[in-house]
């Protein structure tokens, strides 16, 4: 569990950046799915990955919107999902951090307990490292929309994906 945060969150440090850009068309991407507020809900993340595919380079492309924790019993199961898939898939897979990925939101809501009980007060500072590394914004772009786009007299075609609510 440890390597899989940890991974994550060296994929994330290695650009430090706050906002991130995704091409939604970029090499053989069929679509860009952005998922928000699973807030522990592994079934609906299982769902989800069953409904459109798991993430790869040549099928579906994933935004995780924020708000993977607290709330329901299965943050670290949730969180421990995506971080692998990052790690997996890393051009694939794209994680925003919402108003629930911080420390007084976890302790208000319930995942620094789960996550102490279900492992130690280590991997919630593990966590904590992760959350602080993520990006707070994905500017998603297609180079086909915006070929479009131009032809039609409009801008190119950028969209903005935030967590509503940060802090």
């Amino acid at each position: 569990v440890a390597k899989a945060l940890v991974g994550a969150r060296e994929l994330y440090s290695k650009g430090s950046s706050s906002l991130l850009e995704i091409e939604v068309d970029s090499g053989n991407h069929q679509k860009l799915i952005v998922v928000g507020d699973l807030h522990g809900q592994i079934n609906d993340l299982l769902w989800i990955l069953h409904i459109h595919g798991l993430p790869n380079p040549a099928g579906a492309q994933y935004l995780f919107n924020g708000d993977f924790v607290d709330r329901g019993e299965y943050g670290m199961e949730v969180l421990t999902l995506l971080c692998t898939m990052k790690c997996l898939w890393p051009n694939s897979v794209h994680l925003n951090r919402g108003n629930h990925e911080t420390l007084n939101a976890n302790i208000a809501y319930g995942f620094a307990p789960e996550c102490i009980h279900k492992y130690s007060n280590e991997m919630m500072q593990i966590c904590q490292w992760l959350f602080e590394a993520l990006p707070l914004v994905h500017i998603v772009t297609s180079k086909e929309a915006s070929a479009w786009a131009t032809q039609a007299g409009y801008p190119t075609v950028k969209i903005m994906v935030v967590h509503g609510g940060l802090p």
